[in-house]
């Protein structure tokens, strides 16, 4: 049973004892989102959307790495070609002013 998305009760079914964990519901959650992105960003570079991350092109499992995390300092801007369709996910960091 969760109580809000921290805090995790769950028992071991060997020994039938519970525990408190955490980081285990955050750190699963933040797994499926960088699955969910990569996945989302492989699918759009097979396209031939090209990926930025600091005006470097790279592969969709870097711009996942660099850009996918808790208090990450990236944005997504998506560039659109004349035709409306994405031409470009650019990955900028953002500067705390």
């Amino acid at each position: 049973m969760c109580l809000k998305t921290l805090i995790c009760l769950k028992t071991n079914d060997s020994t039938g004892i519970g525990g408190v964990s955490l980081y285990d519901e955050k750190d699963s959650i933040m797994k499926n989102a960088k699955e969910d992105m990569l996945l989302q960003l492989e699918q759009m570079s097979r396209s031939g959307v090209g990926l930025f991350v600091d005006g470097q092109r790279v592969l969709p499992a870097e711009a996942v790495s660099r850009a996918v995390r808790e208090d990450s300092p990236y944005m997504a801007d998506y560039v659109l070609g004349d035709s409306g369709a994405v031409e470009q996910v650019r990955f900028d960091k953002v500067i705390y002013r």
